[in-house]
């Protein structure tokens, strides 16, 4: 959520936001409400913090401008396809015949069981 924030820019809004509120409560302690409100909005008495924001919003201007991401170039190649290795076992027999050692077959037809009467 900073990341979106920062990236668009809202954080000078932000900033800009909180320095108006503090000139509008320092121009209304010497001024009516009314002058304090045109005092604060009219850009003729910025203080030091909006000087700042306009500063930082220049910047991103002239970034935008620039182009702050470089454009990258690659070079395409085409794919190189090896062939998949044949199984192989340790006594160089198939794959299947192997298993089969391993895992031998019921005998068929299977065993009947003995009925003791």
């Amino acid at each position: 959520m900073t990341a979106l924030i920062v990236g668009s820019g809202a954080q000078w809004a932000v900033v800009q936001s909180v320095a108006w509120a503090r000139m509008l409560v320092d121009y209304s302690r010497h001024a009516s409400i009314v002058v304090a409100v045109k005092q604060t909005f009219d850009g003729e008495h910025p203080c030091a913090l909006c000087k700042k924001v306009q500063v930082a919003k220049k910047e991103r201007e002239q970034e935008k401008e620039i182009g702050a991401v470089p454009i990258l170039k690659a070079v395409l190649t085409s794919t190189i396809r090896l062939p998949s290795p044949e199984p192989v076992t340790t006594d160089g027999r198939s794959p299947d015949r192997f298993a089969s050692l391993l895992f031998p077959q019921p005998p068929v037809p299977p065993p009947r069981a003995l009925l003791s009467s």
